[in-house]
């Protein structure tokens, strides 16, 4: 029977990753939009809506939607709630269900803005305008 050291054994019978095979691990961490895929990361920040200061950062995969860290990026006293589209159906969520007292202004996808009265568009821009404070910090 042979003896061997930790280092021997770390490498003992471990053959090295072809470009394929990197390739399909690091498959799950990738996204694609506008036909181009993308790997890295999405940062998210909750602001405050009276001075827009930050209280609140959170970071995932590029490849995790953007409802999922939404919880917490909330503090738990807001009223009122922005979000992009891609934030829709937030308040059906089980996590959420409870909050009663905050009013969710999510914005419309663009394939269903297209075809709104001016009333509900101009109430979609006033929700633009307000979610625009939140991209003030990355500038």
């Amino acid at each position: 029977m042979d003896q061997l050291t930790f280092s021997e054994a770390g490498h003992q019978n471990k053959k090295r990753k072809t470009r394929s095979e990197i390739f399909l691990e690091r498959m799950d961490r990738l996204t694609k939009k506008d036909n181009q895929w993308n790997f890295g990361m999405k940062a998210y920040i909750g602001v405050g809506d009276t001075l827009g200061l930050i209280h609140s950062i959170d970071t995932t995969a590029a490849n995790v939607h953007d409802i999922v860290p939404a919880s917490k990026l909330l503090h738990g006293e807001e009223r009122k709630v922005f979000g992009d589209a891609g934030y829709l159906g937030i308040q059906k969520r089980t996590e959420r269900k409870h909050r009663k007292d905050v009013s969710w202004f999510i914005a419309k996808r663009p394939g269903t803005r297209k075809k709104l009265d001016a009333d509900k568009l101009k109430t979609e821009k006033i929700k633009a305008s307000i979610r625009a404070k939140v991209e003030h910090p990355f500038r």
